[in-house]
C-alpha cells in the first residue's frame, strides 16, 4: 500500500480526540508523520487517536497505526485548527 494511504490513515482520526467545536469545525493545521512499517490492502489493521492539549483554537492530537499483529507501522502529530462554519 502506498505511503500517501498510511499517510491519510494517520490524519482523520486525530480530529476526533477532542470534541467538535461549538460553533464551528476543525482543519487540519500541520501533521509530522513517521511510516515506520507497511500495510497491504488486503491487511487488517487499526488506528488509535489520543489528545495531547489545546491551546485556545488550536488542538493537538496523535495518532498511531497498528498491523494486525500489533506492530507499530506509524505515528503521527497533528496540529488541528478551529474555524467558523460556513455556508456555501
Amino acid at each position: 500500500m502506498g505511503r500517501e494511504f498510511l499517510w491519510a490513515a494517520l490524519d482523520c482520526p486525530g480530529a476526533f480526540t477532542f470534541p467538535e467545536p461549538a460553533r464551528g469545525v476543525v482543519l487540519l493545521g500541520e501533521m509530522a508523520a513517521r511510516i515506520t512499517g507497511s500495510l497491504s490492502a488486503a491487511t487488517p489493521c487499526m488506528v488509535i487517536g489520543w489528545p495531547l492539549g489545546q491551546e485556545g483554537r488550536k488542538h493537538f492530537s496523535a495518532t498511531a497505526l497498528f498491523n494486525a499483529e500489533g506492530d507499530c507501522c506509524g505515528l503521527a502529530r497533528a496540529t488541528w485548527l478551529e474555524v467558523a462554519a460556513f455556508a456555501p
